[in-house]
């Protein structure tokens, strides 16, 4: 006859426990005479009065410290305690501006992204919008300017889940410039005198964008159009293009009538008026074309009774889908791959080929003597 003795806890099921989920804590022993009454503690709470300890539906307030006492006529002998560690998604998630009140153009302003979790967050990200501005806790915008006004949120990352904010706005007050369109003076003996003012708020060019027409593939020959959008006051009064860092045009609209592989690159167009200039983001245009400048080289020095090795070359975008090596007079190709091993003599070329189309080297001789 003993009080019970070994009393243990084991959690089903084992590894991370995630909320949600069911749980079940057993407890059990050596006793003699049997274990009468279980009773179970989280803290020094009494929780339940089972052999097992089912919690259905977990949630963060269920994680703690658990044990069992197991009590029989003998004694009532308690287990160590175990630690219940539920995992769970990013919880109120919310962002705050700093510094609060008016945030005026030129000043420096920081968004703080705070949640709980557990695991504790692993990534933040922040949108301005619908586009990815930020990797970091806090997002720091120095110098802003009206174009950081907008709707901003954090989405908030662990490995259980993540989860977003809702959006706070960032209004950003921008200093006014007055010009007198035309001044006025009165010169009158009156004992009251209303006048009507206007006020007209310049900007310099905002939002400026670059589109291409037509969108999608840009084939050789074809006829394109590069558009420039700006938000401005007064309007935009010169537009410059650029390809790289060299000047190619003026005007809103820029067009390539008949594109080649010399057109593509980076282009950028920079929107002007009196009160300031701003440049677009770049855009990459991406001329399509067929093989040019197919050529073979060879291998080197034709050493009697050997073979030499040919290489195709050419230029093309898409880059080459395949190369197909053909002897004169023969009806069929004699070899495929970019490089082509001849073992007889004769006269021999290559055909180059992507999606838009093929083309042939000039036929070269090869002599093998032996």
């Amino acid at each position: 006859i003993d009080s019970p003795k070994k009393v243990s806890v084991s959690i089903s099921p084992s590894g991370e426990i995630v909320e949600g989920s069911s749980v079940t804590l057993s407890c059990s022993s050596d006793a003699n005479p049997p274990v009468e009454t279980y009773t179970w503690f989280k803290g020094t709470s009494s929780v339940g009065k089972e052999t097992n300890f089912t919690i259905s539906n977990i949630s963060a307030e269920d994680s703690g410290e658990y044990k069992c006492m197991c009590n029989n006529k003998v004694g009532h002998p308690t287990s160590t305690s175990v630690t219940l560690n539920v995992l769970y998604p990013p919880k109120n998630v919310s962002v705050s501006i700093s510094p609060s009140g008016e945030i005026v153009e030129g000043s420096s302003v920081n968004l703080t992204c705070s949640c709980y979790a557990n695991p504790p967050v692993k990534n933040y990200t922040w949108f301005k919008g619908i586009i990815s501005v930020g990797k970091e806790k806090t997002l720091n915008i120095s110098k802003i300017s009206s174009k950081h006004s907008g709707e901003y949120k954090c989405m908030c990352s662990n490995k259980v889940r993540h989860q977003n904010s809702t959006s706070v706005t960032l209004n950003v007050l921008c200093k006014l410039q007055l010009k007198i369109l035309q001044p006025m003076e009165y010169k009158i003996n009156i004992d009251f005198l209303l006048c009507d003012t206007f006020l007209s708020i310049l900007d310099p060019p905002k939002n400026v964008s670059v589109y291409i027409s037509p969108s999608g593939e840009i084939v050789e020959n074809s006829l394109v159009t590069l558009n420039c959008s700006s938000d401005a006051n007064p309007a935009v009064e010169n537009y410059t293009w650029f390809k790289g860092m060299t000047s190619l045009g003026k005007g809103k609209t820029f067009t390539i009538s008949n594109t080649s592989s010399e057109d593509s690159g980076e282009y950028k167009c920079i929107c002007s008026n009196e009160v300031g200039r701003q440049n677009s983001t770049s855009v990459t245009l991406n001329v399509l074309y067929p093989p040019k400048n197919v050529s073979i080289s060879s291998s080197g020095e034709i050493v009697e009774g050997s073979s030499v090795t040919l290489t195709c070359s050419s230029d093309g975008n898409p880059p080459l889908m395949n190369y197909t090596w053909f002897k004169e007079n023969e009806a069929s190709h004699v070899g495929l791959g970019q490089s082509y091993r001849a073992l007889q003599s004769g006269l021999y070329y290559c055909k180059a080929k992507n999606k838009l189309g093929y083309e042939r080297s000039a036929a070269v001789s090869i002599t093998i003597t032996g």
